[in-house]
């Protein structure tokens, strides 16, 4: 007795399990009660179903385009609406989706980007630490040759030599035009 109770206690929580799972309920012509993750058959009527899945429309990222570019009209909206749609252009239809490679490349392509304006970024600083570099060279011969101090000089041929009046007041307005021109205040 113990056993034939447990043995049909099984069975029923097995069919009910099986009962839950199934998206499908209808009563079959004989009145019996049939659970399915299948539709059921075409002599199936309406009204013999009990349960199944419901039917979502698709999002409108999801829905075919008409020739023009517009989403299909939902059915049941009405002619106005569909109008409407009908006379949306292209350009406002939404996007397809992309695929995997097309993602990869655009990724790819967005990298490479970056690291170009890294790059001339990079190249930007490097200019401007040189031109710094020079126009504090420039300032400090300009100090120098504006001190008085004797400067020498080695010409073309390795001779040496010392800077005249005439010559350092010639460096001395070729540098201050140069810094003017080329150097911000420090």
């Amino acid at each position: 007795m113990k056993t034939t109770t447990l043995v049909l206690a099984l069975s029923l929580a097995a069919l009910g399990s099986v009962a839950a799972a199934a998206p499908y309920q209808w009563r079959d012509a004989k009145g019996h009660m049939v659970y399915s993750d299948q539709p059921p058959p075409p002599e199936v009527r309406r009204s013999q179903i009990l349960r199944q899945p419901k039917i979502t429309q698709p999002k409108a990222a999801e829905q075919p385009l008409h020739q023009n570019g517009s989403a299909a009209p939902e059915t049941g909206a009405d002619p106005a609406a569909a109008t409407e749609n009908a006379t949306v252009p292209a350009a406002k239809a939404p996007a397809a989706r992309k695929t995997i490679a097309e993602r990869a490349m655009e990724s790819n392509q967005r990298r490479a980007d970056q690291a170009q304006a890294q790059k001339k970024q990079e190249q930007a600083a490097a200019y401007e630490q040189k031109k710094a570099r020079a126009c504090d060279d420039m300032r400090a011969s300009l100090r120098t040759l504006e001190s008085g101090a004797r400067v020498k000089t080695v010409n073309e041929n390795g001779v040496q030599g010392f800077v005249g009046d005439l010559e350092r007041a010639q460096r001395v307005a070729e540098l201050q035009r140069t810094i003017a021109d080329d150097c911000a205040a420090p």
